[in-house]
Parts: C-alpha cells; structure tokens; sequence
C-alpha cells in the first residue's frame, strides 16, 4: 500500500508541477484595474509608466490600428508628464463602463491620465501609485481646487474582495463535488463516510485556499506558487488518506479496506485539481 501512494504521490506531484507551466504564456498575469467614480462625458484613460516599457509595451512604440482611435494616442504620445512618466501605447475609453483595466504586464508604478475630447483637456493622478497585490484594483475621482488649475485624480486602494470571496467559494464547492463523485464511483458513501468525507474536505480546501490567496494576493502565480501548489495538495492527500485510513479502521469495522480509501484520496484530489486547471481556462473570473 505504501508504494502505491508513494506513487500516485509522484504522479500527483508531476500533474501538478507541469499542468501550469504546460500553459505557459497563458497563464494569468498581474492587473490594475481603475474604478471611476463622478466623470460624465467621454474620457479615455491610460496609466503613464514610470519605465519606459513593460512587456509588449513601449514608449517607443508606434500607432497600430489595434490601439484605438488614432487622434486619441497622438494626444496621449504628446502628452508631457512633468514627473517624466511615459505613454506606453495602451488607452481605453471608458465612458460607458467607468473602468479601466490593464490585465497584461502593467506598469508596476505609474500614474492615471485622463483625457475629455469634448474639452482637449487632461487630469492626471497627484501622486505615484503602485500594484500593491497580484491584481490590484483602484477607486478614482476627480478633484479641483481651483477653477483656472488642472483637474487632479485621487485614487485609493479598492481590492475587489467580493470576487476573491466568490471566486474561494466555487473553488471549495467545485473540489467537494469532484470528490463526492470519486467516493461514490469508490462506493464510500454507501459504506458511511459521507458526513466525513465532507467534513474532512471542507477543513483541508478552506485551509489550502487560503494559503495560497495569501500567498497570490502578494506575490501571484509563478514558480514558487506552483511549488507551493504542489507541495500544500500532496499534504493535502497525506493528511485525506491519513483521516479516511483511521476512520474506515476505528468506524466501518473494516468493512472498508486502507488501501481502497488511499486510493480514494490520491485519484480523488488528481480528478479535482485537472477539473480546476479546465475550468480555469474557460471561467477565467473565478479562477
């Protein structure tokens, strides 16, 4: 028994270690998302880079139809920051939605810059703003002092909470449903065990959720967190096979044999992490 949770051990180890990174490029990158609150009219935005480039994006960069309007970047390229910030190509007009959202290789530190066509105008944030999270999001509005000066944004922190709540629930009810329907395929629930099968998987996914949202909420997906990943899921199946072993021995008289529920703890928790990894590329919100 104990080579062959050593093994699937290893094959658990390697599914997980390898299924991240066989997506490389497709994986999820670092956001800034920017709320605004107040502005009425049309308004495009872009973040003024405090680097000259990040990733695809450069101030060195030329007009490509994909950009947008023509007459909006030339505005935004001739734009001078008196900090020396840079225009890096990417703006959006965010008149109907109020939000602005720049999801791949944003600038680590920048500033919001707003431009109102009907006015020829600009307003810009008052100070430097960084990612303070993996996805950092941002609550903007415009104040003015002073009639004759320029409109300045203030922004402040606003971590979407809501959407890692959601997105932590589906996870934990996902898992749990994948996982009842191994130990039904296992025939544990007619032997008893699904009070403690529940039981025990909502205590070890709320656990490894959470350590790994701590852990994303500052750092983000990368080496360390598929290590991370990896290393929390196999305790994850050590600590399921450890509890199921000791319950079908001290509960179910034997009547259920160490082995098969091993087994169910190894299978179950490959079938729940590839169902994640699927469903991850196909509702990227939650995942």
């Amino acid at each position: 028994m104990k080579k062959t949770m050593l093994f699937f051990l290893c094959v658990l180890t390697l599914v997980i270690s390898l299924g991240p990174a066989a997506r490389a490029d497709s994986g999820p990158k670092p956001g800034v998302t920017v709320d605004f609150v107040g502005i009425d009219g049309e308004y495009h935005v872009t973040l003024l880079s405090s680097v000259q480039s990040t990733g695809p994006h450069s101030a060195a960069n030329e007009y490509r139809d994909y950009y947008g309007s023509q007459e909006i970047f030339l505005k935004f390229k001739e734009y001078q920051d008196p900090d020396g910030y840079y225009f890096l190509g990417l703006f959006q007009e965010c008149s109907e939605t109020n939000r602005f959202a720049w999801s791949y290789y944003p600038p680590s530190e920048f500033k919001i810059l707003i431009y109102f066509p009907e006015t020829d105008s600009f307003a810009v944030s008052g100070e430097r703003l960084e990612q303070y999270a993996f996805d950092s999001y941002f609550t903007a509005e415009i104040s003015c002092s002073d009639i004759d000066a320029q409109p300045v944004i203030e922004a402040k922190k606003s971590y979407n909470y809501g959407k890692e709540i959601f997105s932590f629930v589906v996870r934990v009810v996902l898992t749990l449903a994948v996982e009842l329907v191994i130990a039904l395929m296992f025939g544990l629930l007619k032997a008893g065990m699904f009070r403690y099968i529940v039981r025990v998987n909502v205590i070890t996914q709320i656990a490894l959720n959470i350590a790994l949202n701590i852990y994303g909420y500052f750092r983000g997906p990368g080496f360390f967190y598929v290590a991370l990943y990896a290393f929390l899921e196999i305790l994850v199946v050590i600590v399921e096979a450890a509890k199921y072993s000791r319950y079908a021995d001290r509960q179910l008289d034997g009547a259920v044999s160490e082995a098969k529920v091993v087994w169910y703890a190894v299978l179950a928790n490959v079938a729940s992490f590839a169902a994640g990894v699927w469903l991850s590329m196909v509702i990227t919100y939650v995942f």
